[in-house]
């Protein structure tokens, strides 16, 4: 309106500013202009409100399009202000219906909350309204339905509030920390306005720290998986590790690593595990702990598994020795799998045979099963050589006559043969010996007349075999 109408439209908004005849959003009910706020897109998500209205109403119905902005700025209709957000975000706070709280913290929601609110941060000159916000409880903390405001601001505020993760590694919820919501962290916008607020990263070394602490401070504790994977993750140093760390173990229970032998919960044939399975006091890794790290990840180019065994001890198969004497393990293997104990031996000999000589006695001491049906002391036992097996079909004797040790393989051919030679060191021996043939000449041969072409060909061998120390031991 130019000329002699511009005066005309100064009093059409004189008129018009007393009136109620602007409706609000949800009721629709019938403001004067300076009743009513506009709202910017940044207030909004999904075409509604961030935050609801409060019950007197001042957000303008949608339709009033944007451009009829200029229009509805010169009646005096502003946009809404901090102050009346900020009473919003109040009042929401309190309801049992509270958006902040109720919407999952996974919704795009809570990054148009985040992007609000960042904005009420961008202006040095908005000091008053931050002081409000930090005040209020906005901040979710990782234990369930627990909210705080910003660090050491207003009730309810923690001097520390700290990152979910160190790095991409989760820091475990159970050191006393406290800590940010995990979801609260999945945008950068998010993280960025808990950044504003006072939410701090916390460092490799607190958390380290935090995890001896608490291992240390009891003498019991659950031992929680995600400790030591946290150890792992952010390459904590193994030594002396082992002198302080609880792990969790099968049926629920936990040992501090340095107390007892562990082991892994594995599949091979010889593996403790599988050989001891009824034996109850042994103590096994979970499985939740041993599954907690893919095979394929490596942190230093070492994998979860090396890992564990180096931090906590823990072995797949018994070790052949504790303190100059056979390892209990392996003494249990005996007892109770005494068919698999050559074969474990064997099958770890690569191990053992470093300090096989200091526990030598014990071995040739063992008794294993042999084809006599009994358990022989190993120094006293046969290979199933083709030797030995040969001289006792030649002399016709029963296979119960001589303690020839029961092996996998049966008789030993010449390659069979190589694999199991190393018992010849505890006594056990490959060929007929003047031991043998004393046993031989005993056979009862069930009752039966003695066959004088055996005895003739026993004694020869006898002979053949004795020497002049001998011969008290053969009469």
């Amino acid at each position: 309106m130019e000329h002699i109408w511009k005066p005309l439209y100064d009093s059409i908004k004189s008129a018009l500013q007393t009136q109620s005849f602007l409706q609000t959003r949800e009721q629709r009910r019938f403001r004067r202009p300076n009743q009513v706020k506009r709202l910017r897109d940044c207030h909004l998500h999904g075409g509604l409100p961030i935050l609801p209205d409060l019950p007197d109403e001042i957000y303008l119905a949608p339709e009033y399009a944007a451009r009829y902005d200029k229009c509805l700025e010169d009646l005096g209709v502003d946009i809404i202000s901090w102050d009346d957000i900020v009473n919003r975000l109040q009042a929401d706070l309190t309801r049992t219906t509270s958006k902040v709280r109720t919407i999952k913290g996974d919704d795009p929601w809570h990054v148009a909350f985040a992007e609000l609110f960042l904005e009420a941060f961008a202006a040095d000159d908005n000091i008053t309204i931050q002081q409000r916000i930090r005040k209020l409880a906005i901040i979710p903390l990782s234990r369930p339905n627990q909210w705080t405001g910003a660090p050491g601001v207003g009730r309810g505020g923690s001097d520390k509030i700290f990152f979910p993760y160190t790095n991409g590694t989760a820091i475990p919820e159970t050191l006393s920390l406290r800590l940010l919501e995990k979801s609260a962290t999945a945008n950068i916008k998010r993280s960025k306005f808990y950044e504003t607020l006072g939410i701090k990263r916390c460092s490799t070394a607190t958390v380290c720290a935090r995890i001896k602490e608490l291992h240390c401070a009891v003498s019991a504790p659950w031992a929680p998986t995600d400790h030591l994977r946290y150890l792992f993750y952010r390459h904590h140093r193994i030594v002396g590790t082992t002198n302080w760390v609880w792990v969790p173990l099968t049926n629920d229970l936990s040992a501090k690593a340095s107390s007892c032998e562990l082991y892994f919960p594995s599949a091979g044939e010889f593996d403790t595990y599988q050989l001891l399975q009824t034996y109850t006091n042994v103590r096994y890794l979970s499985s939740a702990l041993v599954t907690a790290v893919s095979p394929t990840v490596r942190v230093n180019d070492i994998t979860w598994a090396t890992w564990l065994a180096r931090t906590t001890g823990a072995r797949y198969h018994p070790p052949l020795m504790s303190e100059l004497s056979l390892s209990p393990s392996l003494k249990a293997v005996l007892i109770h799998a005494p068919k698999k104990f050559l074969s474990t031996l064997r099958s770890h000999w690569d191990e053992y045979g470093t300090d096989a000589h200091l526990v030598s006695q014990q071995l040739r001491e063992c008794e294993v099963p042999c084809a006599t049906g009994s358990l022989v002391a190993l120094r006293e036992t046969y290979l199933p050589t083709v030797a030995v097996m040969g001289a006792i079909h030649d002399l016709g004797l029963p296979i119960s006559a001589i303690p020839v040790l029961t092996l996998p393989e049966g008789r030993l051919d010449e390659s069979s043969y190589r694999s199991w030679r190393f018992l010849e060191d505890f006594g056990a021996a490959s060929k007929p010996d003047l031991a043998f043939y004393m046993l031989a000449v005993q056979d009862p041969s069930d009752g039966d007349a003695p066959d004088t072409k055996q005895i003739a060909e026993i004694y020869k061998n006898l002979v053949r075999l004795a020497t002049v120390q001998d011969n008290d031991d053969i009469r």
